[in-house]
């Protein structure tokens, strides 16, 4: 499901139940937030051909793929916890790049689990990056998850 950035915000500002770290760990499944394309990014070592202008489709496993501009994003939720997962990501309609993901792989240690992580594009590079959370504010939104 897509929504756009100017309804997207903070599940816990907006006042929407958000189902916490702790549950999650619970259920064994995480949440994949993909951010919009940053309106501010610097584009001068991106030879990738993207600009402002284009459009990703970000696919994990086989869920179903979001799609992303400056002004569209998403999120992933039920994302197991303990597998690894393929990210696939396709420029304008055509492949890009692809990479695996582990949750654990963010972890701190056994107190610090990670359950939610964000996918943002650096337009310097032209690459996808994950990354926790706390590094970037969420504008995951409740109605917006899969």
């Amino acid at each position: 499901m897509l929504f756009r950035r100017s309804t997207i915000c903070c599940l816990l500002v907006a006042g929407v139940p958000w189902v916490g770290a702790s549950s999650l760990l619970a259920q064994k499944v995480g949440t994949i937030c993909v951010a919009p394309i940053p309106l501010d990014g610097v584009w001068k070592g991106n030879d990738t051909g993207a600009s402002l202008a284009s459009t990703f489709t970000i696919q994990i496993d086989n869920l179903p793929p979001i799609k992303v501009t400056t002004n569209l994003s998403g999120v992933f939720t039920n994302v197991a916890l303990g597998q690894k997962h393929m990210v696939r990501v396709r420029l304008n309609g055509e492949p890009r790049e692809s990479f695996p993901l582990t949750f654990e792989s963010f972890d701190r240690g056994a107190g610090d689990k990670v359950v939610h992580l964000r996918l943002r594009y650096d337009t310097m590079y032209g690459h996808w990056h994950p990354g926790r959370v706390e590094r970037f504010p969420c504008r995951c939104q409740k109605d917006g998850q899969r």
